[in-house]
């Protein structure tokens, strides 16, 4: 089965990240309301808030990886002659980029 757009799968399913994701917005909506630390006046908008954060987040994610493959190829011909490890230098490369953001991971 395909994934489409916004991960819903073919078969109106959701993808189990967008499942995750969707929970996590649940329940982190659910405790701030339940502590009275956000007001909701229209109903769903803190789910959506927390939803579009994550999304966010991935998105940062997801460039900083790309970010990180692109400076790697740089030491290619190291890692094809097993002088580097390429693992270990792609998380290298992405902690250090996420602290030079100020990316949590």
């Amino acid at each position: 089965m395909r994934e489409s757009r916004g991960g819903v799968l073919k078969s109106g399913h959701m993808s189990l990240a967008d499942t995750k994701k969707e929970f996590i917005a649940v329940r982190t909506a659910r405790g701030i309301a339940g502590r009275k630390l956000f007001e909701e006046r229209a109903p769903d908008v803190l789910r959506q808030t927390v939803l579009a954060a994550l999304a966010d987040e991935v998105e940062k994610e997801r460039t900083l990886d790309d970010e990180a493959r692109r400076m790697m190829e740089t030491a290619r011909s190291e890692i094809a002659s097993g002088r580097v490890d390429g693992q270990e230098l792609f998380r290298r490369i992405r902690r250090k980029l996420a602290e030079q953001r100020g990316i949590v991971l």
